[in-house]
């Protein structure tokens, strides 16, 4: 499969789990989801993962220009001393096209399951066509940590109500880098 292909299926794939995806630069449709999280949580503040070194340029101004506050990138003494988190913001270590989603390995858990937003940078490089080469990935040992997000959380209770955000992020979105 070319990276065209995969990166099509993948891109595919995220839209039918509800992600949305932005290209590498600043858009109105990014301001416009980073600002439907801040009104509709209520907060004001993001958690950037500390591994985000070499983050797309524009996110910083991105972040604030929607009045987001906090951190960036976030030190660890700010996770226990901010509950109340409308987004977190790190980088997916590769995406799967057979499925859309999203893998974790160096990322916070933190910032990846507990604020309300989760916004995913991705290297379209590392776009993999499933789970079998995510393992043939990655190295020995394993890590200690793998979360695989697919898209925002979401229950049924017993009268089949949908409800998102319940175990995790209510909105996720990737910012598609390179």
């Amino acid at each position: 499969m070319t990276a065209q292909t995969l990166l099509e299926q993948f891109l595919r794939q995220a839209e039918r789990l509800d992600i949305a995806v932005f290209p590498d630069r600043p858009t109105p449709a990014l301001k416009e989801w980073l600002d439907k999280i801040r009104t509709a949580t209520g907060f004001q503040q993001a958690w950037v993962d500390p591994d985000m070194e070499n983050s797309p340029p524009f996110l910083e101004e991105a972040l604030s220009g929607s009045g987001f506050q906090g951190a960036f990138p976030l030190e660890p003494q700010e996770i226990n001393s901010s509950p109340n988190v409308a987004l977190g913001v790190t980088r997916a270590d590769f995406g799967l096209a057979y499925s859309g989603s999203l893998a974790f390995i160096r990322a916070n858990p933190l910032v990846t399951l507990v604020p309300a937003g989760l916004l995913a940078v991705l290297d379209a490089k590392k776009i993999l066509p499933a789970y079998k080469e995510l393992f043939l990935a990655l190295t020995s040992p394993l890590p200690a940590i793998l979360s695989l997000v697919a898209g925002p959380s979401q229950t049924s209770d017993i009268e089949k109500k949908l409800i998102k955000g319940v175990h995790g992020p209510k909105w996720v979105a990737i910012l598609l880098d390179g």
